[in-house]
């Protein structure tokens, strides 16, 4: 009977270590998903183009940042030729500037 209860007891120490080992990754994770959130809201760039099409304008978007736009192709006028010139602006800033004719929804 005395083994048993020392089996048991090597058992609760590992699942009370497996526990604290889990709730540890977890906060690590969240802190590591809210950096990245943090930054990525902070991040500003400076764009020029002149005369480019909407697609180039995001391609260089995409080039000049750590963003990847997913969009629907029938609610993008890719072929629209648009000027663009910010310095040091937000990515959220210039497309809601620069694209708010269109009717798109921009999660930054």
């Amino acid at each position: 009977m005395k083994n048993y209860f020392k089996k048991e007891g090597v058992s609760s120490c590992i699942l009370k270590f497996d526990l604290k080992m889990k709730l540890s990754l977890f906060l690590f994770l969240t802190l590591i998903s809210t950096q990245a959130a943090v930054y990525s809201q902070n991040e500003r760039i400076t764009i020029s183009l002149k005369d480019v099409t909407v697609e180039q304008v995001l391609s260089k978007i995409e080039s000049l940042s750590q963003y990847n736009f997913l969009y629907n192709d029938n609610d993008v006028q890719f072929d629209r030729i648009i000027t663009v010139d910010a310095k040091r602006e937000s990515i959220e800033k210039i497309l809601k500037e620069y694209f708010a004719i269109q009717r798109l929804n921009t999660v930054c």
